[in-house]
């Protein structure tokens, strides 16, 4: 993840970072995070998200795997079913597949091979009516020269809570995705 983004982690939990350094003997980092009383994810107004849980299917793409293990369990604990997938060609060879339609296509910007913007493309040829979420912790690759995010792309900024999440979702696809099965 890099330390800059653990350390936006940590902050944002209200946690902290304990470090150990050695020469010679390495380095030990211990994360330290306060301890959830409640049964759920709050938000900084202590009240929990609105709604009921989320329905139907997230097909989500990031080549990061501690990144994609706690997306998509965070995804799961909001109560939507996960295709979690580590590379643009495992996406596009499953949608091609047509097994199951994904409700919203969930993806990094920024990864091997292929864009997350090109993979949202070659998936919308696929799934034209796809409802597409955008993540990155460099927003500003997705913005246009006047740096505003480009028009009618949903984006979250990495790191982001369960909750931010549960928001964004609800405000792409206007309140819990129907399952489609």
């Amino acid at each position: 993840l890099g330390l800059a983004t653990v350390f936006g982690i940590m902050k944002q939990n209200h946690g902290f970072i304990e470090l150990e350094s050695e020469p010679g003997k390495g380095s030990c980092f211990k994360l330290y995070f306060p301890r959830n009383v409640q049964a759920g994810d709050m938000p900084e107004n202590g009240q929990p998200v609105d709604g009921p849980p989320g329905a139907g299917t997230v097909l989500l793409v990031e080549d990061d795997e501690m990144v994609r293990n706690m997306t998509a369990s965070m995804l799961e604990r909001l109560g939507y079913s996960v295709i979690a997938l580590e590379s643009s060609q495992q996406a596009i060879s499953f949608c091609q597949g047509g097994l199951h339609k994904p409700d919203l296509l969930f993806i990094d910007v920024v990864m091997p091979k292929m864009s997350g913007v090109e993979l949202s493309q070659r998936i919308k040829a696929i799934y034209p009516d796809i409802k597409t979420l955008f993540m990155s912790g460099y927003s500003s690759l997705i913005r246009d020269d006047k740096g505003v995010i480009q028009h009618g792309l949903n984006f979250i900024q990495k790191p982001f809570s369960k909750n931010d999440l549960a928001r964004k979702i609800e405000e792409i696809i206007g309140g819990p995705i129907a399952t489609t099965d």
